[in-house]
């Protein structure tokens, strides 16, 4: 019995602890099943909002949308045909924003990012970026900028990117084309190289650079030529020269200047001052004339010489009663269908010097 009674302890405090899961659940069923309530929807609640957390950065990841009237000038160029000079002079004469998408992508590579790293690796192979990411970059850009005059430099490279473009931000008002032949922009860039810095500034990569132009990106201008706006300047000639044709170019295509917007500027304020300063006097010309206008009738209407005067000593004293009374015989004689025109013309023809009727 002993070795049957040691067992039997050893399943006790197995037993116990069911039991005493048992006994809270039993009595205590309603405080038991409170705490838990609580806590199952506090650990729901957090992994709702987790998603939601995730989800908010994505809404602001499609971007703000560029303005619809905005003014878009694709500059188009082998490299080292001078876009960026130009784009310099442009931007200070005539007031637009200059967006260059290689600057925007080499802003990318510095960042240091593992995009950043990818577009180096493709930059230094002298290929095309991805459309999607310069195109994301560039309608960044322009839609959080101030005004409605852009300049996109060194892009579209490509016909698909051009198409992706117009589809996505917006349809380009004008191309500007700077045509250059291969020699002079090699000795350019080589030239640029020994002090830019920039990887891409080697002969491999600049014969590379320009073969891609050739295949990818003239392919643009023949498109964007079949809708007639291409504007084609020799870049060849010295930066001042290329630029005073690019004027001419923003002149037909009715772009003002900075200064001439200025200008027209003060003109409108002088017009909105000028306007509103003669409403100003036509307004107070306004008020003194009302102002004036109740005194007028008032000597008019009554002629009586003192407030003591009744109506009956009025008409005594002027004798209109014998003249209403002659007017009245002569309109009875008359028989006039027109009875007040009678007695207008009546008084109007009688009248003398003094302007009083004469019987």
């Amino acid at each position: 019995m002993t070795e049957e009674q040691t067992p039997v302890p050893e399943e006790t405090p197995a037993a116990p602890e069911p039991a005493a899961a048992e006994e809270p659940a039993a009595p205590e069923e309603p405080a038991a099943e409170e705490p838990a309530a609580p806590e199952e929807p506090a650990a729901e609640e957090p992994a709702a909002e987790e998603p939601a957390a995730a989800e908010e950065p994505a809404a602001p990841a499609a971007g703000p949308e560029v303005n619809p009237d905005a003014n878009i000038i694709f500059v188009l160029g082998g490299p080292g045909s001078g876009k960026g000079t130009q784009c310099e002079q442009i931007v200070e004469k005539y007031g637009f924003k200059h967006f260059s998408a290689g600057d925007l992508l080499r802003a990318e590579v510095a960042s240091g990012s593992e995009q950043g790293q990818e577009l180096e690796a493709i930059m230094k192979e002298g290929k095309l970026v991805p459309s999607s990411v310069t195109i994301s970059l560039l309608k960044k850009a322009i839609a959080t900028a101030d005004g409605d005059k852009f300049l996109v430099d060194g892009f579209p490279r490509a016909l698909d990117q051009a198409e992706e473009f117009e589809k996505k931000v917006l349809p380009c008002k004008l191309v500007l084309f700077f045509d250059c032949p291969q020699d002079v922009m090699e000795e350019r860039l080589l030239k640029r190289g020994e002090t830019s810095g920039r990887a891409d500034d080697n002969i491999e990569t600049i014969k590379k650079r320009f073969d891609t132009f050739m295949t990818a990106s003239m392919p643009v201008i023949e498109y964007f030529e079949k809708v007639d706006k291409v504007a084609k300047i020799s870049a060849v000639p010295a930066p001042e020269e290329v630029f005073a044709e690019v004027c001419k170019v923003m002149e037909k295509n009715y772009f003002a200047t900075v200064a001439e917007m200025e200008a027209a500027a003060i003109k409108l304020q002088s017009a909105a001052r000028a306007k509103f300063a003669r409403k100003e006097i036509e307004s107070q010309k306004a008020a003194a004339a009302a102002a004036e206008e109740p005194a007028a009738p008032a000597a008019e209407i009554l002629k009586i010489d003192s407030s003591s005067e009744t109506t009956k000593d009025y008409l005594d004293r002027t004798g209109v009663v014998p003249h209403l009374k002659a007017c009245l015989k002569k309109l009875d004689l008359a028989r006039s269908e027109e009875p007040f025109r009678f007695l207008a013309s009546y008084f109007t023809t009688v009248a003398d010097e003094n302007g009083e009727p004469v019987l």
